[in-house]
């Protein structure tokens, strides 16, 4: 066959053109690309996900473990999905909060500690680095925080699962 064809070749061809064509492949195609691909995605998803996303993708929830929320974020949304442990969280005390930041959060290191009467809402941190619980109780998962603070969060499967020290 000479190199190019006047009229186009019958698909799908059985083995890759030998020549380079005249004109370049339109983009985007006008069909998928065939699965399997050489490099698949680790984890497929029902759907692409937009690019870029305008939030950072929660990490999977495995079994019940504290989770530290970005600035703004309430337990609802930390967790992702796996149920919040209120119950677990009102246990978090001016005395134990250090301790658990250390053990199970790592970083950010608490600074300080600090209470909050008449706050409601879960322990959290202080963008000073003071870690804190509110005293007054009655929180729920949904409770919005401040827009500076992250909220310390037991996200799981079960109530009382999250380690307190």
């Amino acid at each position: 066959t000479t190199s190019p064809t006047t009229s186009p070749t019958t698909s799908p061809t059985t083995s890759p053109t030998t020549s380079p064509t005249t004109s370049p492949t339109v983009s985007p195609t006008t069909s998928p690309t065939k699965s399997p691909t050489t490099s698949p995605t680790k984890s497929p998803s029902v759907s692409p996900t937009k690019s870029p996303t305008t939030s950072p993708t929660n990490r999977p929830i495995s079994s019940s473990m504290w989770v530290l929320g970005l600035d703004g974020q309430n337990c609802n949304t930390v967790c992702g999905g796996a149920s919040c442990d209120l119950v677990q969280q009102n246990m978090v005390t001016t005395s134990n909060i250090e301790g658990i930041f250390t053990k199970y959060i790592g970083s950010p290191t608490c600074t300080g500690v600090t209470s909050r009467f008449g706050g409601v809402g879960p322990p959290f941190i202080l963008s000073n680095g003071f870690c804190g619980v509110n005293l007054s109780g009655g929180a729920s998962c949904s409770d919005p925080i401040f827009s500076t603070d992250q909220a310390l969060c037991c996200c799981g499967s079960g109530v009382g699962d999250c380690p307190l020290l």
